[in-house]
């Protein structure tokens, strides 16, 4: 999954497009944050430019990408790509900040509201 400089976030398996946000263009300096009320937003300088509107209350959430390629956010799935397939190859890559972790496991993390984890973190890579 990358947050491309033009702010479009996409996420690809192998090097192919399977899903994006349809932010092209509308933010400058634009990052993915998983916030504390569930909501997965994308931000640019000028404020939210696209929201998975999950909105559930104060919370930890986090949203992984999953091996099968499906994005969903858990506190309870409030949310997903519906992307999954059933094998899939998919690189994470390092331009999405603001909350970013990843792990070794079937399984990928995303972006976390959950404090010590990464959330509300600049994730270096």
């Amino acid at each position: 999954m990358t947050m491309q400089n033009d702010c479009n976030l996409v996420l690809y398996d192998n090097d192919s497009a399977v899903w994006a946000s349809g932010t092209y263009r509308k933010g400058v300096a634009c990052y993915l944050k998983m916030q504390s009320d569930g909501n997965l937003v994308i931000y640019g300088y000028s404020g939210a430019v696209w929201a998975t509107n999950t909105i559930k209350g104060e919370g930890q959430y986090v949203c992984i990408l999953q091996s099968d390629r499906n994005v969903v956010i858990y506190g309870g799935a409030l949310w997903q790509s519906r992307t999954n397939t059933i094998t899939a190859s998919v690189v994470i890559d390092s331009k999405i900040t603001n909350g970013l972790n990843t792990t070794e496991e079937a399984s990928h993390r995303v972006a976390s509201s959950e404090p010590g984890i990464g959330g509300r973190k600049l994730a270096k890579m």
